[in-house]
């Protein structure tokens, strides 16, 4: 019979920390999206809109880096490609996963993609 409680390993401890890191940093990014598109709706021309919206444009940059290092992070943290592994994310198995074969064409892609399912 198959190990059910396998995602609670402490091994997998690391892999679950920066998967959580991510998905707050990918979180925060959507935040900051939405209130730069409330932004751009308000009233421009003001300058303390204007300054808000650059501040929190660079804002997203910044932390579209660190999605990016830790997107990277979690793919080298995992065993392989197209594989999916249960992991710990607080409310039951999570799944993480990076593909390099997009699954409808089966055609490899430029990057892989990372996939967490929770």
């Amino acid at each position: 019979m198959e190990n059910l409680t396998e995602y609670l390993d402490d091994s997998l401890i690391p892999l679950e920390n920066k998967v959580k890191q991510y998905l707050e940093v990918e979180h925060t990014i959507r935040q900051l999206e939405a209130e730069v598109l409330s932004l751009r709706h308000q009233q421009p021309e003001k300058e303390p809109a204007r300054s808000k919206l650059a501040e929190t444009e660079q804002q997203i940059e910044r932390l579209l880096g660190q999605y990016e290092a830790l997107r990277t992070d979690v793919i080298t943290m995992l065993p392989g490609e197209n594989t999916a592994v249960e992991i710990n994310l607080g409310y039951g198995p999570s799944l993480v996963s990076y593909y390099t074969i997009d699954h409808e064409t089966m055609q490899p892609l430029e990057e892989p993609v990372l996939r967490v399912v929770h």
